[in-house]
């Protein structure tokens, strides 16, 4: 078994552990030729994500201290289709009652290959 199967295989097993099936609504804007843009929204096929809470430390500018935040990412298989949130793209998606959007997406690369994706994403 080759290195990049290995660590997909281990990532599959990690968010099988905890599971959260997300049918994410993508709303995609296109410019209409006349100065303005068009929405539209989409339905994608269910991904299977983790979420999970993570504490960072914060500098504050203000006081020029640390503080703790909590942020909310998750993890995803490597051919998991999801976007990042941008000026023409946002992917959002209902767990547990309540809405989240996908503020960013890296790709987690081993030699080369896709193994997973680590998601940023923000309750709204």
């Amino acid at each position: 078994m080759s290195l990049v199967t290995s660590i997909r295989n281990q990532q599959t097993n990690l968010i099988a552990q905890n599971t959260t099936t997300a049918v994410i609504t993508r709303t995609s804007k296109t410019d209409d030729g006349a100065g303005g843009y068009s929405t539209s929204d989409s339905t994608l096929a269910s991904q299977d994500i983790r979420i999970y809470n993570k504490k960072v430390r914060v500098k504050n500018i203000d006081t020029g201290g640390w503080s703790t935040e909590r942020v909310i990412e998750g993890i995803a298989k490597y051919d998991a289709d999801i976007n990042p949130e941008t000026a023409t793209n946002k992917d959002v998606f209902t767990f547990g009652g309540k809405s989240y959007k996908v503020k960013d997406v890296r790709d987690i690369y081993c030699q080369e290959n896709i193994v997973f994706k680590e998601l940023e994403i923000e309750e709204v």
